[in-house]
């Protein structure tokens, strides 16, 4: 009997492994997927909940996931309120830095973009709908830190 070709041999050894790869794929893709995953808690921060809320959300999870005993209990909750407080506060203070940041595009886009005239009122509209929205969400912020925001 006489040897194979090399290219031969490459092309047997390369469906071997092809074949041994989609066998495996095959029986791993079968497998059962498990029906219970992992329990993670969230604690959002979202616009409808407020600091005592992600607090007590938050004291819920720990409480129950560390079994806290009642003395434990007792020293955690006035963290977590004193945190939330502070939570939110970034929280804000970022989304604001957000919205100043979508004014600087604007104004970038209105001087740099070569508009035409119709483009530009729409880019102004846009503007202005978005410096009413800073004003009405942000209030608290603009009149704590007069100074410290530029011009809406």
């Amino acid at each position: 009997m006489s040897p194979l070709p090399s290219y031969t041999l490459l092309a047997l050894s390369l469906g071997g492994i092809f074949a041994a790869g989609g066998t495996v794929g095959y029986f791993v893709g079968k497998r059962p997927v498990p029906t219970t995953d992992p329990v993670i808690s969230t604690i959002g921060t979202t616009n409808n909940t407020s600091p005592q809320q992600w607090a007590d959300q938050a004291f819920e999870n720990l409480a129950g996931d560390l079994k806290l005993t009642g003395i434990q209990r007792s020293k955690m909750r006035p963290f977590l309120l004193a945190a939330a407080d502070r939570v939110f506060m970034e929280r804000d203070r970022a989304l604001f830095q957000m919205h100043l940041r979508l004014l600087e595009v604007h104004d970038t886009l209105a001087r740099e973009s070569n508009l035409d005239t119709p483009q530009q009122k729409r880019l102004k509209q846009s503007r202005d709908k978005l410096k009413a929205s800073i004003s009405a969400r942000f209030a608290d912020i603009l009149r704590d830190n007069p100074g410290a925001v530029p011009e809406l």
